[in-house]
């Protein structure tokens, strides 16, 4: 062996030894149905995806569903060689070898389901140890796997029949109780309709005795006012009697006090022209005692007239006195009339206060009576809207003559497949078609022929885990409700000719009821396993109302083109550069092995 043969020799071996001991798969079997591809599902993203043998391209295709996910479907064009191919992958730092097996009597609708899912790596690990110690192909392993988990989740058919019988019965005793809660509710709404006439009689009276209160506290108010006028013009007009009586006496003592002046005057003339003519006669004894007599009558009239001036202050300062007196009585009156005022305003407000707390209240009270008849009234409303499609009214417009919406229609039961029935696969199903009808996307718009106003459009097809998901919308313009029923999908060839039915995994609402209302719309999805459409091939999706017979259905016409990952002539994806060499080296080790 030269040098160059024992260096390949060696990085040959580690190589194998790197694939055996890893995470690298080396030969698990890919079953392929000649109808249905392979889903492969690994941990980390595809790199490359390539074949070891260059006619193989010829016979089998790719297409890359996620980043991590890819379908391998074998090209039924490109001849009849049915013997198994070599794959190696590339994802993430792992390198994988794959042996691609083709069945020819795999059927796409009965048959395990060839999804293959390497994404956990400890798993995969544990496979590739129990593939070794049991010499058991982990194609073998995992069908295993998924049979035992499936089985655990298959739902008994006895039980699905006795649930039936308790959602029929629970139904029952639903629209017993709708109808008692009706004549409750009814009773409840002829009493609050009392309650409201008692409260609207209940305000009008208290209306009408605060506008009697307010008429007679508005009268009180203008007769006191009128008094108060009254007093205080009686009061004006005694100030001004007082003060022109003042003003006369004042004057009258002015009067008086002039006059004596004016006696005094005369008097002391007199007295004087007396004392002339006695001074002729008289001597000087006698002139000054006339000038004694004159001073004594001068100190009399002094005398006279302080004792006017002092009775005139005595008498002003007695008037001055019982003015103020009065004045202070008068004050005293209007303070305690002021008091008086305030205390009935303060009485009145209050009352007042009173008044309008127990209004707020009663417009409370009677505005929560109006909500609560509001409320009972549009929930009456509400009731008889909803009434034809309560369990009550399902039942006696539908159930009771013979339609049953409770189970599946027994048409349906023959294009179910085994997936339908295991809980895992509904969950997973049920799961991605609520996530894609929340969407509401719709990239292809593919619409149904019109029957009795109903249609249907396909908004998206979707691809996960080897199930294909039909989302469309179902448009009810008719006069009635559309209870949708039966739906299948049809395979025909490029011939137009019936290739086969493929059956259904999942449908939304399949397990109960589901009514589009008059008017309105519903979106829905239909679940089956992927299958090998070709670009000249079609599908046909088929929906039913529970009460169509003959040949009215819906029709939705899929041309292979408008398929989304139609399988064409493709190849396989594209190879990195730096992966490139890795995938050489392989070629070369089997290369080598066929050489030994």
């Amino acid at each position: 062996m030269t040098p160059k043969q024992r260096i390949c020799t060696f990085l040959i071996a580690a190589l194998c030894t790197h694939v055996a001991f890893g995470q690298n798969i080396n030969g698990f079997k890919i079953t392929v149905g000649l109808d249905a591809p392979a889903y492969i599902i690994f941990n980390g993203e595809i790199k490359s995806f390539e074949f070891n043998s260059k006619d193989a391209a010829k016979y089998f295709s790719v297409n890359r569903r996620q980043a991590n996910t890819v379908s391998l479907g074998y090209n039924r064009a490109a001849g009849a060689d049915l013997s198994p191919q070599e794959a190696i992958v590339m994802e993430g730092k792992r390198t994988h070898i794959f042996r691609i097996v083709v069945d020819p009597k795999y059927d796409i609708n009965k048959d395990h389901q060839l999804v293959y899912d390497y994404s956990d790596l400890k798993e995969l690990r544990n496979l590739i140890n129990a593939s070794k110690q049991s010499g058991k192909d982990a194609d073998e392993l995992l069908k295993q796997r998924d049979d035992s988990i499936r089985k655990a989740s298959v739902v008994n058919n006895e039980q699905r029949e006795k649930e039936a019988e308790k959602r029929r019965k629970e139904a029952a005793i639903q629209a017993q109780q709708e109808k008692e809660q009706k004549r409750k509710d009814e009773a409840a709404l002829v009493q609050a309709k009392a309650d409201q006439k008692k409260l609207d009689q209940e305000r009008k009276t208290a209306e009408k005795a605060a506008v009697a209160e307010r008429e007679r506290i508005a009268k009180e108010e203008a007769t006191k006012k009128k008094q108060e006028e009254a007093e205080k013009a009686q009061r004006e007009k005694e100030e001004q009697a007082a003060q022109i009586k003042k003003q006369e006496e004042a004057a009258l003592a002015a009067k008086k006090k002039k006059e004596l002046d004016s006696i005094a005057a005369d008097n002391a003339k007199k007295e004087a022209a007396k004392k002339a003519e006695l001074k002729k006669i008289k001597d000087e004894a006698e002139r000054k005692r006339q000038e004694e007599i004159a001073q004594k009558a001068a100190d009399d009239a002094r005398k006279q007239q302080e004792e006017a001036e002092r009775k005139e202050q005595a008498r002003i300062a007695a008037q001055q006195k019982a003015a103020a007196e009065k004045e202070r009585l008068a004050q005293a009156q209007r303070e305690k009339e002021q008091k008086r005022k305030e205390e009935q305003e303060k009485k009145n407000q209050e009352l007042l206060e009173q008044k309008r707390i127990a209004e707020e209240k009663k417009k409370a009270e009677h505005e929560a009576a109006v909500a609560r008849l509001q409320q009972l009234e549009e929930e009456r409303k509400k009731r008889e809207a909803e009434k034809p499609y309560t369990a009550q009214g399902i039942w006696e417009r539908y159930v009771s003559k013979g339609i049953n919406l409770y189970d599946i229609p027994p048409e349906q039961m023959q294009f179910n497949n085994g997936d339908f029935y295991f809980t895992s696969d509904t969950l997973q199903n049920y799961q991605t078609s609520m996530e894609l009808m929340s969407q509401n996307k719709s990239p292809l718009h593919i619409s149904s022929n019109t029957i009795k106003g109903v249609s249907a459009t396909l908004d998206e097809v979707f691809f996960k885990n080897g199930f294909v998901y039909f989302v469309m919308t179902v448009n009810n313009q008719s006069k009635e409700d559309f209870l949708q029923g039966v739906m299948n999908l049809h395979w025909y060839d490029q011939d137009n000719n019936s290739k086969k039915w493929l059956f259904c995994s999942y449908y939304t609402f399949i397990s109960g009821f589901n009514i589009v209302k008059q008017g309105e719309q519903t979106r829905t999805v239909f679940v089956s396993r992927e299958a090998l459409i070709n670009e000249n091939d079609k599908l046909v999706l088929f929906i039913k109302d529970r009460r169509w017979a003959g040949n009215d259905q819906l029709s939705i016409i899929i041309p292979g083109s408008d398929y989304p990952g139609v399988w064409k002539n493709k190849t396989t994806t594209t190879s990195e550069e730096g992966n490139t060499k890795e995938n050489k080296k392989l070629k070369r080790k089997r290369k080598h092995e066929a050489d030994q």
